[in-house]
């Protein structure tokens, strides 16, 4: 072994993991290595199509990236959240939402208020939250028959 200072850093895999950990790194350690990306030409693209979580935000500041620049550049869009059919039984259906929905009264979560009123009868759909179907009509969804006629789904 050398007491050389490391120079290199390589990160095996590209796709999306493999590209931000290099943007990160390159970002955090401030140019003072060279960082290399090796990927298989083999592989190709996976195509599952990507999604990100709040999460992302966090590296995105560290990046310094405008947000919204980069979802015009890239025609990317927000992902609010995820719906699994069938989850319970046929015609079920589960939709698990990405970061806060709803405002927290006191100590108590929003979704606690939510679930009282609907096992009340107040309520089939979480579109039935005023705070949750307001950020959806900032978002211009179309309405729909799917929930009270109120969100267009989107494939």
């Amino acid at each position: 072994m050398t007491d050389q200072p490391l120079k290199h850093i390589v990160v095996v895999g590209g796709g999306s993991a493999g590209w931000m950990a290099a943007a990160g790194l390159a970002k955090v350690l401030g140019g003072e290595y060279s960082i290399r990306v090796i990927e298989s030409d083999e592989i190709g693209i996976v195509g599952v199509g990507e999604a990100t979580v709040p999460h992302l935000k966090i590296y995105n500041n560290i990046l310094g990236i405008d947000e919204i620049e980069f979802v015009k550049k890239t025609q990317g869009t927000f992902k609010l959240g995820i719906q699994f059919r069938d989850w319970g039984k046929p015609g079920d259906s589960y939709i698990h939402g990405f970061g806060v929905i709803g405002h927290d009264v006191g100590m108590t979560p929003f979704h606690q208020y939510w679930l009282k009123g609907r096992l009340a009868g107040n309520g089939e759909c979480i579109l039935d939250a005023p705070l949750v179907l307001l950020r959806l009509q900032q978002l211009l969804l179309p309405p729909a028959p799917g929930c009270g006629g109120r969100l267009q789904e989107r494939g």
